[in-house]
């Protein structure tokens, strides 16, 4: 995917990059299957199957995630 323009400068972000930045909506939904586990979790296709678990260790994972912010 091409992105960018004028701040920053086109890019073309890969696969890696794109999970990467997007494993932040799978500690969100695991946060809150974690707060009302009477729920049923939303399902984020893009990593279904896979368990994602919100803890410390996520938590520091997302230290300065924003540098990873993406533009289209």
């Amino acid at each position: 995917m091409r992105g960018g323009g004028i701040i920053p400068a086109e890019v073309t972000y890969d696969e890696a990059h794109i999970e990467n930045r997007s494993r932040a909506i799978a500690y969100a939904i695991d946060a809150r299957r974690q707060k009302y586990p009477d729920e049923t979790p939303f399902v984020y296709e893009p990593f279904a199957g896979r368990n994602i678990v919100w803890d410390e260790e996520a938590r520091a994972s997302l230290h300065d995630y924003r540098v990873m912010d993406m533009s289209v």
